[in-house]
């Protein structure tokens, strides 16, 4: 049983007065004349009234089990609203010829509804407007300037911590998630509570609170026709007092969907509401959690629901896209999401990265090499994976690109090959580097790549511990991975270093927890067969933050989010210690080395180069 009174509006039949009845009520007390249409509700009814003039009013019957303090709070809120920010679109509360914000009627069987009448906001839903990135930061600019109004308003009955839609009563709804009949969709939805009661909800007690309207969704927001700008917000009935940052929570429920990439429509709906009302880093940390809770409440709430009335079309209307948006929003790293929404917001995106780039400078001179010989002095070429580079026509071939490699280092008198970080790269070709439908291809790697001879052996360059060991042995990917934890001094942040395309059996002697010490053998170089179906190589990667990961790490990023990506995971010459030049395609270093020679030398001293 709900912790609600026996009997409340979602257990109570909606109103159902007839368009005659709906029209003298307008007459009789607002004195409003015209053309009446229905308009969809879940639990009220509301008539849209058009007059001669061409002015149109939302007639808006209240369910008879509805509080009249609730009626209050919403009369109260868009009173204190359009007195407090004029330039604010929302409907205009019409008072009745008695001078009252509401009147009562009954109905045919003897029910008795209040009833109010707003100005009607012309334009389109939402829900029916292709979701430009302009337009979601236009939404976040306005919810952000409704809350930043809300912010000194209060009513006795926004006070509902009871009530079934608010997000801070989410466990009320967790309940009835076996309602949910589809087996794959519950277990999707109950994992998003296990979340919430485990990690996110003792991160909340701390959160700002207020008044928020709470249910932005793609049906309650109006837009202007033919332009991205809000034309306004409706139906505040489900406003209450809560967590501030629920407010976006919802509206990103529902502005997500139907999105090829969900957080970069996050990012700009979360820009747009930062300009306006600043956010805070805790609420940003917590926010692509609540975002799949409110999907989560949703789907049980409306399986839940639907089942007991399932003629009423408007509880499932957002079944679908709900789950599509929740199944997208699963794939995404929570703590990748987390710093992506500081980061566009002007934060850090990892706030340890810049102690542990200071920390690994100071103590370069102490690594060890990852190959057992100095990698400064060793003749080494670089090898580019970037379009149009030589050799790439043999990409998807190990063997033939194994022997372009050969070539290469023979031509070159080279005993290794580097490729570059944060090169974008032609090559990643697994279902691994795609995040589905529409969305933006991970390309960008994320480590600096060795190459060399299959067996070469690879070691620790710093000590730590065993993070985890993997045989990641799908196609295109990292085969036998070691990842180490490090500490950066006694009393500075962990970070991680990341060893990819070995073989299996060279690292089987490793476990997670054991020690290793600076300059301790890891493994081996892998074979094409048995490394990820590359010619073997070393991918040698930083991260300052793990993630929440074990066995496997990106090693390749979204070339739109390499802001984010390189404060993760940061340039590893921090530890290889090469010349910058050797990890440059050829043509660019005589450019990088006359830059650094105008950097360093004296104006006054004149060079001169031949090519």
């Amino acid at each position: 049983m709900l912790n609600q009174d026996p009997v409340t509006p979602f257990d109570s039949p909606s109103p159902d007065f007839t368009a005659e009845a709906l029209a003298a009520i307008a007459e009789k007390h607002f004195g409003l004349n015209g053309r009446i249409e229905p308009l969809v509700s879940e639990r009220d009814q509301n008539a849209k009234i058009t007059t001669a003039n061409g002015e149109a009013f939302v007639l808006k019957i209240a369910n008879s089990a509805e509080d009249p303090e609730r009626l209050d709070l919403q009369n109260a809120a868009l009173s204190h609203l359009a007195s407090h920010d004029p330039s604010l679109a929302i409907p205009k509360l019409q008072i009745t010829k008695s001078g009252k914000p509401c009147c009562l009627v009954e109905d045919e069987q003897g029910q008795s509804h209040l009833v109010r009448a707003v100005s009607f906001l012309e334009g389109e839903m939402l829900a029916e407007r292709a979701k430009t990135p302009e337009l979601l930061r236009q939404l976040g600019c306005y919810l952000g300037q409704l809350d930043r109004a809300f912010q000194d308003f209060m009513h006795p009955a926004a006070l509902q911590p009871d009530f079934l839609w608010n997000l801070d009563n989410w466990a009320e709804a967790a309940t009835h998630s076996h309602h949910i009949a589809d087996n794959e969709l519950r277990l999707l939805v109950e994992e998003v509570f296990e979340r919430q009661a485990e990690r996110v909800a003792p991160r909340l007690a701390g959160l700002r609170r207020a008044v928020i309207h709470q249910d932005a969704n793609d049906r309650n927001v109006v837009i202007k026709t033919g332009a991205d700008e809000i034309a306004g917000l409706i139906d505040f009935g489900d406003m209450l007092w809560g967590c501030q940052i629920n407010e976006l929570a919802v509206a990103l429920a529902y502005a997500l969907m139907d999105t090829s990439d969900p957080l970069a429509g996050a990012r700009a709906v979360v820009a747009g509401y930062h300009s306006a009302y600043p956010l805070l880093e805790e609420e940003l940390a917590v926010l692509l959690d609540l975002v799949k809770l409110r999907l989560a409440v949703s789907l049980t709430i409306s399986s839940w629901r639907g089942g007991e009335n399932p003629e009423n079309e408007y509880l499932k209307i957002s079944q679908t896209p709900a789950r599509s948006l929740l199944e997208k929003l699963a794939a995404i790293n929570p703590d990748f999401a987390a710093a992506s929404l500081a980061e566009v917001c002007g934060f850090t995106a990892i706030p340890a990265t810049a102690v542990i780039k200071g920390w690994l400078s100071e103590h370069s001179a102490t690594f060890n090499s990852v190959l057992g010989f100095d990698l400064r002095r060793a003749p080494k070429t670089y090898l580019s994976f970037a379009a149009g580079a030589p050799g790439l026509e043999h990409a998807t071939d190990p063997e033939a690109y194994g022997a372009f490699l050969t070539d290469h280092l023979a031509r070159e008198n080279a005993e290794i090959a580097l490729g570059g970080y944060l090169e974008d790269r032609v090559v990643y070709l697994g279902d691994q580097f795609e995040a589905g439908e529409g969305a933006e291809r991970r390309t960008v790697h994320l480590g600096v790549d060795i190459f060399g001879p299959a067996g070469m052996a690879v070691y620790a360059p710093i000590a730590g511990w065993v993070w985890s060991i993997a045989n990641n042995d799908a196609p295109f990917d990292y085969g036998g991975t070691v990842i180490l934890e490090h500490k950066a001094g006694p009393k500075g942040p962990h970070f991680w270093t990341l060893y990819g395309h070995l073989a299996p059996s060279s690292i089987a002697h490793l476990e997670p927890g054991d020690a290793v010490s600076a300059g301790e053998k890891i493994g081996h170089f892998g074979k094409p067969a048995e490394n990820g179906g590359w010619a073997p190589h070393l991918h040698f990667q930083i991260m300052t933050d793990i993630l929440g990961l074990s066995g496997d790490f990106p090693g390749v990023g979204e070339k739109s989010r390499i802001p984010i990506w390189r404060e993760i995971c940061i340039d590893p010459n921090f530890i290889l210690n090469l010349p910058p030049e050797a990890l440059q395609p050829a043509q660019n270093r005589n450019e990088d080395l006359l830059t650094r020679r105008r950097e360093k030398l004296s104006p006054n001293l004149s060079l001169s180069y031949e090519e």
